[in-house]
């Protein structure tokens, strides 16, 4: 049989002749590999059945190479004798480039099934020829549906016959794109971008594109939207004007409020310059600050200057200016908030007018009180000087002193910018050295120990404490020392937040036991537990062997003074 079997080269193929009858036909199988010989013997077996068959087999040569072949079979009588004639092509060539084209198909199939939107091809007449997964996994059809699905049915009826104009137009023009609601098989939408490209596929028109899933797209455009919308509400609705113009300040909105202000509608102002608006004296003073937004110097900036009204009266504005700029930094509008301060600016002027006025008084008032303090006190001063009693020079002496204590404090108030409060560091560096003057016989050495932070407190305040201690460092002076010729006196006055501590104290012989701090039985004392009660406060008292007062109360006023 080896010695039938002939090989010869036609062409680019290598070919194979053989006459084989029926009888040695099972020894061809010889040539095939084992796992090939089944089908082999299937097909040999199966011509001398039907007439004729073929086979794609690897032909095995005697040194043990495959070579792929395409093999045809026919069944013949030669001589007498079944017989199957047949030819063997080498296909190796085919092979090789059928390989590489399912490796570059399966390239494109990774290369469509990765992207991230949906990819199609279909004909000029609507046939779907590729598509990827991602196609069928959005819409929910099947690959079989798709073969028999058209593109226009993918939409809603109102959008149909935009799709249509659409992919008509990406083969006259070449490409096309458009945003619709893509129906999914259960009847569901989802806004897509869709787009397409006129390509040749195969030899017939096509169109090649994509679609992407725009719906976050969309609801931040929506949200966008509303936002702008409620902004515009916002400030087309305010209290203040709103005006727009573009990087030559010519003004491009122009909002109802303005209108009520400037009384130009918006037709009427719309290309105006925002100078045309200024009151000629205010110009040079608008323009630099008009140049630093323009020339990028400052983001906004706040104006003050006059205007001109459409009835041609001059009204005072106050102009609020940002500028916005593009992702460049490019600026493409100026936007300014306006607010009529006319009736304002008057109304102040009138409040402002009323306090100097008022302030004039207040202060003439506490200047006449101090005054007629000062008479009341020459007074008690000239009728002191005729009594001969101890007793009653003494009373005179202390009620001077009081008149004194508060005489100082309508001093300090006139002479205050405020007429509200006082320094009381101030009021008592003039009070303590007065009544020590007035008390002290120059027999005794007393030194006094004052440490008084500067603070501002109401008069309310102010007068019970110089009452106070006017009280205390007259008793001190009376009684404290009346065995030692040295001594000292200690204030202190502190504070932390609201609350005020002033402290009081001596070395002198504290209280006999007579007397009793809590249970006053003198004027001094009386008074001393009145300022005390007039100022809410809190104290404490040691009196053996010194006197010492410590009170505390909520400051109504205030305020730290900064040196």
């Amino acid at each position: 049989m080896q010695d039938n079997l002939n090989k010869k080269t036609n062409g680019n193929y290598f070919i194979i002749e053989n006459f084989i009858n029926a009888k040695h036909a099972k020894d061809l199988i010889n040539f095939f590999d084992e796992n090939e010989k089944e089908l082999l013997a299937e097909k040999i077996g199966n011509v001398f059945i039907s007439g004729e068959d073929n086979v794609e087999a690897n032909f095995v040569s005697k040194d043990g190479t495959k070579t792929p072949y395409y093999f045809t079979g026919a069944a013949i009588n030669y001589k007498g004798e079944e017989c199957l004639l047949g030819v063997g092509l080498d296909i190796s060539n085919q092979k090789n480039i059928e390989k590489e084209i399912n490796l570059e198909k399966q390239l494109s199939d990774s290369l469509i099934n990765s992207l991230p939107g949906v990819f199609y091809l279909f004909t000029k007449e609507g046939k779907y020829l590729r598509w990827n997964k991602n196609f069928e996994t959005v819409t929910g059809f099947t690959s079989e549906e798709m073969e028999t699905a058209h593109p226009i049915n993918f939409f809603d009826v109102d959008e149909k016959e935009l799709l249509a104009e659409k992919i008509g137009n990406v083969f006259v023009e070449g490409t096309d794109s458009v945003e619709a609601n893509f129906m999914m098989k259960d009847g569901s939408k989802i806004p897509y971008f869709f787009t397409g490209v006129a390509v040749n596929y195969n030899g017939e028109e096509c169109l090649l594109g994509v679609g992407i899933d725009i719906s976050e797209r969309k609801k931040a455009e929506q949200k966008h939207s509303e936002v702008l919308q409620q902004l515009q509400s916002h400030l087309y609705n305010s209290p203040l004007g709103v005006v727009e113009y573009n990087s030559d300040l010519n003004i491009t909105t122009w909002s109802k409020r303005c209108e009520l202000i400037f009384g130009w509608t918006e037709q009427e102002v719309l290309g105006k310059n925002a100078f045309d608006l200024i009151y000629e004296q205010d110009k040079s003073k608008t323009e630099i600050i008009a140049d630093e937004l323009t020339k990028g110097s400052v983001d906004s900036n706040i104006s003050h200057n006059r205007n001109y009204t459409k009835s041609g009266k001059i009204i005072d504005c106050v102009w609020y200016n940002t500028v916005v700029k593009n992702s460049s930094g490019e600026i493409t509008t100026v936007m300014s908030l306006v607010e009529d301060i006319t009736e304002k600016k008057k109304s102040e002027e009138i409040i402002e007018n009323s306090l100097k006025e008022k302030t004039t008084l207040l202060s003439e008032i506490h200047h006449r009180v101090k005054n007629n303090l000062a008479i009341v006190s020459g007074l008690l001063q000239l009728q002191k000087n005729e009594v001969k009693d101890e007793k009653v020079t003494a009373a005179f002496e202390q009620s001077i002193n009081r008149i004194i204590s508060i005489a100082m404090v309508h001093e300090l108030m006139y002479k205050s910018p405020e007429l509200s409060s006082v320094n009381i560091h101030t009021y008592l560096d003039m009070l303590i050295p007065a009544i020590a003057a007035a008390m002290n016989d120059h027999n005794r050495n007393i030194e006094f120990k004052i440490e008084i932070d500067e603070y501002k407190l109401n008069i309310n305040q102010a007068i019970p404490i110089g009452l106070l201690l006017n009280e205390l460092i007259t008793n001190s002076f009376k009684y404290a020392f009346q065995d030692q010729n040295d001594g000292y006196i200690k204030i202190e006055l502190s504070s932390s937040e609201q609350s005020v501590t002033i402290l009081y104290e001596d070395n002198g012989s504290g209280f006999g036991e007579e007397s009793n701090f809590d249970k006053p039985k003198n004027l001094g004392l009386n008074l001393i537990h009145t300022q005390l009660q007039q100022l809410d406060a809190t104290y404490k008292v040691d009196t053996e062997n010194k006197f010492k007062l410590e009170f505390t109360f909520e400051s109504e006023t205030y305020e730290t003074i900064e040196r």
